[in-house]
């Protein structure tokens, strides 16, 4: 009789979705393993809420893309270690703290952890109320759910570890964001953005390993990848629907992350703790060992982005998709996006930007006409407009 109605709550749960989603939950129910149990118990809780239902079902059918790194020192009596850079005054400390781990037979160690198999019921409810409690700020309240999906309900941004800070975080900035009356995503961002720059700077850390949101909120500093995954952490978890962005820089071995708030059905750049939306743009532009390729990508936590198989199993082994290859799985998320970084003669909000214009081809989507920026130039041009319309070809 208990297998029936656990058969039973999961056809419902597969009505409650999407039909393009039907097999995905089922999927990643089968992949959980031994942690199916904690996966289903979130369906149980939300069967009588069909919107909180469908959220759960969301995060839950995407889980197969997603894992943390775990990175950490084995001590040659095989303990784990994992330096906390909040003690260490500088890289170069960190960097000697570290060889002299080396020379003590200390040696790295990295694994992946899936959360279909780690994580358990509670943190998926807890972030499922977390999510929904902001959704109806003044500011957050005429995001479609579909955004919400994608941009305020995610748990995590890239490959660090889940975190348990979203309920600190949603009560220590609350209350600022309240007091201002913000009433746009944008206004919101900008405002928390500022705080931002009291609480993290770029810097360094020397630690050899990828940041953990709770070591950067805690220590204060980070490189451009562990800031985006902290400032995009603290935008959601008051309601602000952000997006981070990459590029690989084809003059050097290294590229670069930054966050994308969305408002109004557009996304305006900025760096966590550093540049806001139209300063940020503009210096990408400006300073030409920062602009970008003419391609670059956002994260979603939805593994079908645009490609439209929506096959976890591939993800997991790493196969070709209809938009690239999964890159070891590490990020099957990946978007192909127009670098919307516009020359916006306003942007309104706390604070009024004016940017200046520079030349480029145009957009021809009629819902979302704006000039490419020039560093997109010379014949190559991204696969998609912001609004997800295939961009004309303009060559």
């Amino acid at each position: 009789m208990k297998s029936i109605l656990l058969y039973t709550l999961i056809g419902c749960c597969l009505l409650a979705c999407s039909s393009v989603s039907d097999s995905q939950l089922e999927q990643a129910l089968q992949l959980s393993g031994e942690n199916r149990p904690q996966l289903e118990a979130v369906l149980d809780f939300y069967k009588n809420d069909s919107l909180k239902l469908k959220a759960a079902c969301y995060l839950i059918k995407n889980m197969p893309y997603h894992y943390s790194v775990d990175e950490y020192y084995r001590s040659p009596d095989g303990q784990k270690y994992r330096p906390d850079i909040a003690v260490f005054k500088d890289k170069e400390e960190m960097e000697r703290h570290c060889d002299s781990l080396a020379r003590r037979g200390y040696r790295t160690e990295r694994h992946k952890v899936f959360d279909l198999v780690s994580l358990d019921s509670a943190y998926l409810v807890d972030n499922i109320e977390l999510a929904f409690s902001v959704w109806q700020k003044p500011w957050a309240k005429n995001i479609s759910f579909d955004d919400f999906c994608g941009y305020i309900l995610p748990y995590r941004a890239q490959t660090e570890k889940a975190s348990l800070l979203r309920r600190k975080l949603m009560e220590r900035f609350m209350p600022m964001l309240d007091s201002a009356r913000v009433s746009t995503p944008l206004e919101a961002c900008i405002l928390l953005n500022e705080r931002l720059k009291e609480i993290v700077r770029y810097q360094d850390t020397g630690l050899p390993f990828y940041p953990t949101i709770d070591e950067t909120y805690r220590a204060g500093i980070g490189l451009c990848e562990g800031i985006c995954n902290l400032g995009a952490f603290v935008m959601r978890a008051v309601g602000i629907p952000v997006a981070i962005e990459f590029t690989l820089w084809s003059k050097m071995d290294l590229g670069h992350n930054w966050c994308a708030v969305l408002s109004d059905g557009r996304f305006y750049s900025f760096g966590p703790g550093e540049e806001q939306p139209g300063a940020h743009a503009e210096r990408l532009i400006e300073k030409y060992y920062l602009q970008p390729a003419a391609r670059c990508f956002r994260y979603a936590l939805h593994g079908d982005a645009g490609a439209g198989d929506g096959d976890p199993v591939r993800h997991a082994t790493g196969g070709d998709r209809a938009g690239g290859s999964c890159a070891e799985c590490r990020y099957p998320e990946r978007m192909g996006v127009l670098l919307h970084y516009r020359r916006q003669k306003s942007i309104r909000g706390p604070r009024h930007v004016v940017a200046g214009r520079r030349g480029g081809h145009p957009c021809h989507c009629p819902e979302n006409r704006f000039q490419l920026s020039g560093f997109l130039r010379n014949g190559v041009y991204p696969e998609r407009c912001g609004t997800g319309h295939p961009e004309k070809d303009l060559r």
